[in-house]
């Protein structure tokens, strides 16, 4: 099963309000670029999981 896009997880998953995040263009771009980037990261390292802080990303 694939796993909805950030977008939809930041308001499902996580129960988020945006608002315009579909049309807010450069605001959907740099979550969607975030989304790749930590992918990535992750995928690379062999994470499974990652916590965000405010001294970390």
């Amino acid at each position: 099963m694939q796993r909805a896009g950030p977008g939809r997880a930041l308001q499902e998953d996580l129960n988020l309000k945006i608002e315009g995040f579909g049309v807010r263009h450069e605001f959907k771009k740099a979550v969607w670029d975030y989304f790749w980037f930590l992918r990535d990261h992750m995928g690379r390292n062999s994470l499974v999981s990652f916590v965000h802080t405010p001294h970390f990303f």
